[in-house]
């Protein structure tokens, strides 16, 4: 049986993430899960729609879960007879093609199935607009955690890092260890997002003094993308030796390179095909984001 592969992002509040904290627990464990579960909101575009469907609440190893399909059908427009008489009618549910998604409610975490007229962009963007629906909801980000050290393993292919741009937004759980070093930037600030960039054509300081360590602000950055709260786009360069006409004379070349933390999703795979088996396998990723 072919494997299936499911990928991980975590939900965050965003528009009320500086509301109290019953109203910030009411919207992760009742109005988003009720947003999930609302058979009527639909997305709609010129040519099709897209709406959650087929969804079951089940309990597994203590933890809540919503499993069920993102959707996406396709309109037409034809050309039909009623008695002697043609009109134009649109049918919006030609073609329906579903996605199969699971969301822990405690965790704020959905793995989900990606297909050619589903990629990753297109889930996160319409799961993200029908949780929106509900007004008490609010804005949300919805952002793909990242395979374990993908970041940091490109940083060490560069010889020279150029630039570092951050996009960090504020946790839902202030004071987690990935927190600490941009705390007090967010909350004196009253900020939801945190753009940090970062350039040096001659190549950025980012590892401590003599040793392999990233400096507490780089390793704060990096951690907090790991963990979904934010993204991180990297560029720099490796260099080269070219031999020239003589022996004793050598050129180096700059060789540019550059990643977002898109190009590092995290993701597993499994071939169990029925919904407890594959939620059992969707628990276990999920504890391990949080080990």
């Amino acid at each position: 049986m072919r494997q299936k592969k499911y990928y991980l992002a975590k939900v965050s509040i965003s528009e009320n993430i500086f509301s109290s904290m019953e109203n910030r627990y009411n919207i992760i464990n009742e109005y988003i899960p009720n947003a999930i579960l609302n058979k009527e909101s639909v997305i709609e575009y010129d040519k099709y729609n897209f709406r959650i469907t087929d969804t079951q609440v089940y309990t597994y190893s203590g933890e809540k879960y919503i499993a069920g399909n993102l959707t996406r059908s396709t309109k037409m427009t034809a050309t039909i007879l009623e008695g002697n008489q043609t009109r134009e009618k649109t049918f919006e549910d030609v073609k329906a093609v579903p996605v199969d998604f699971f969301y822990n409610i405690k965790n704020e975490v959905v793995a989900y199935r990606t297909c050619t007229e589903i990629d990753s962009e297109k889930f996160i963007d319409n799961f993200r607009q029908i949780i929106e629906i509900d007004h008490r909801v609010g804005d949300i980000k919805l952002i793909p955690y990242t395979s374990v050290n993908s970041i940091r393993d490109f940083f060490k292919e560069l010889d020279v890092v150029t630039e570092i741009n951050f996009n960090l937004i504020k946790p839902n759980n202030p004071g987690s260890k990935e927190y600490y070093d941009f705390e007090r930037i967010i909350n004196d600030n009253n900020l939801r997002a945190l753009d940090i960039n970062m350039s040096n054509a001659n190549g950025i300081k980012y590892k401590k003094e003599n040793s392999d360590e990233f400096t507490d602000s780089i390793e704060s950055g990096i951690s907090l993308t790991e963990s979904a709260y934010g993204t991180v786009e990297v560029r720099g360069y490796i260099e080269t030796e070219i031999p020239g006409k003589r022996k004793n004379r050598k050129k180096k070349k700059k060789k540019y390179k550059s990643a977002t933390s898109a190009k590092f999703p995290r993701f597993f795979k499994t071939r169990e095909n029925d919904k407890i088996s594959i939620l059992g396998k969707v628990n276990e990723e999920i504890k391990r984001l949080f080990l």
